[in-house]
């Protein structure tokens, strides 16, 4: 079962972050970092402007057609260069020789990407914010409620289920600082050219790079993180981490829901179906979605770590991307 089935999909994320992530949304990303380049170029004198001006006025991905897109791509096997070429063809013969000038693939998919991710943070961000909120509401309305507490599974003293609320708004509060500490870091532009040497802007390449980041809201690095994959192995940890205390609150409203226990329960939604067949059933399913999709995500988090060994200045055996 694919994370992006049609009718199971919503089992595994939902539509906003999925728009963040789609083809359309994606090459607007790669079009906003070619256009803030020529851009920067055109206000250095590097290229002319009313070079700039046209690649400007067609860095629209609906100017684009993207099936026809995704056929060059898997003939060239090659992500940037059949919009590259398309670009060019929309600015025009005069003019389209100073598309993607100076530029290698990785600058653009990287700083591209960095765009969507800020986007994606900005709704995980607020996620997490309501779930901390929603957690301190009821460790305060609950801070006298009573209950079990229970180490290695067995009855240990009487807690409120205040206190047990109050780690998870803890929990909480700190991957909210680390994401928003975070940002900085991943959130970083990629102008650098081939093999990282900047040459392929000329003499002013470092105003270039700061001029594209300025545009584009990014931060500047010192040096090309083409081969440097820490940036994205740091928020696949963070995701990990955000799974992670999910996780341990879901998979602990199915252990309160149960029978036996009885101490918890999970909020009945609309149109909510506890079972096909037995209908005095109320199962937590929500819960145990979260569960799952914890231990998905912990699993792609993985493949995040082992993506920083790339050879040389970089190369296409970890992780997509090309020159």
């Amino acid at each position: 079962m694919g994370l992006d089935d049609d009718l199971l999909r919503d089992f595994f994320g939902n539509a906003e972050q999925r728009a963040i992530f789609d083809g359309p949304q994606r090459l607007q990303g790669w079009l906003d970092v070619e256009r803030a380049l020529a851009q920067t170029q055109a206000e250095l004198g590097i290229i002319p402007a009313e070079a700039a001006q046209r690649i400007s006025a067609h860095c629209q991905s609906d100017l684009f057609d993207i099936n026809q897109l995704r056929q060059h791509v898997s003939a060239t096997q090659h992500p940037i260069v059949p919009m590259v070429n398309a670009l060019e063809k929309l600015v025009g013969t005069e003019f389209g020789q100073f598309v993607h000038y100076g530029a290698t693939s990785q600058d653009i998919m990287d700083s591209g990407q960095a765009l969507q991710l800020r986007q994606s943070l900005q709704g995980i961000e607020r996620d997490v914010a309501a779930a901390t909120k929603a957690a301190a509401s009821l460790a305060l309305k609950h801070r006298n409620t009573t209950q079990v507490g229970r180490t290695h599974g067995q009855h240990a003293v009487p807690i409120s289920f205040g206190l047990k609320a109050a780690t998870w708004v803890d929990e909480l509060q700190r991957l909210h600082t680390r994401i928003a500490e975070s940002r900085d870091r991943i959130l970083t532009v990629q102008i650098f050219g081939a093999a990282g040497s900047m040459a392929g802007y000329g003499d002013r390449a470092f105003e270039v790079k700061a001029g594209v980041a300025s545009r584009l809201g990014l931060t500047e690095p010192v040096a090309p993180w083409h081969a440097t994959r820490d940036r994205i192995a740091e928020l696949g940890c963070l995701m990990a981490l955000l799974a992670g205390v999910s996780e341990r609150i879901a998979a602990e409203v199915i252990r309160l829901q149960s029978t036996e226990f009885g101490e918890l329960v999970e909020p009945l939604q609309p149109g909510h179906i506890g079972s096909s067949t037995m209908p005095q059933k109320r199962n937590p399913h929500l819960s145990e979605g979260i569960v799952a999709k914890a231990r998905i995500a912990q699993s792609l988090s993985a493949g995040l770590l082992r993506n920083g060994a790339h050879q040389h200045e970089r190369d296409m055996g970890h992780g997509l991307s090309s020159g």
